[in-house]
Parts: structure tokens; sequence; C-alpha cells
């Protein structure tokens, strides 16, 4: 069973990315079966959502290879040129 509350907390400090905004994101690919870290903008495709199946995912721009990823699970966002 998902805890919504925290979904939602988590959710909510998303919204303090704004358009624009660059940021690395680190995180564990299953895919790869490593941690990867890129660097990623946010614009109005991006998101933080939960799948059907339930597990959280966050949908980024990948600046270098110019195209949309998605991260599932644990994440870690850095902001770049300091924080808000």
């Amino acid at each position: 069973m998902l805890d919504y509350p925290i979904i939602t907390e988590r959710i909510n400090k998303m919204a303090k990315l704004e358009k624009g905004d660059k940021f690395k994101i680190t995180y564990y690919s299953t895919k790869e079966q490593t941690t990867i870290t890129r660097n990623a903008s946010w614009n109005e495709q991006c998101r933080e959502w939960i799948s059907k199946a339930g597990a959280l995912l966050f949908t980024y721009y990948d600046d270098d290879a110019r195209g949309f990823r998605t991260a599932k699970g644990n994440y870690m966002i850095s902001l770049k040129g300091g924080s808000k």
C-alpha cells in the first residue's frame, strides 16, 4: 500500500522546480545495473508521478542525450547554480 501523504509531500517539493531550471539527477538504473548521474532540465513535460503498478516515477529532460528519461524509485536532485 502506498503512503500517499509522503508522495504528496514529494510532489509538492517538486513544485519548487520551475521551467528552465537545470539540475543533476542521480539514481540507480535497473536497466544498466548501476548508479547513474545525468545533467537535466525541467520543462512543462517533466513530472513526478505514480505508475499504474504503484511505482514512483520521475520524468525529466536529459540535456546530454537531448531526450526525456524516467527515473524509477529513489533519486537525488542537485540544482545547478545553488539552491533557490
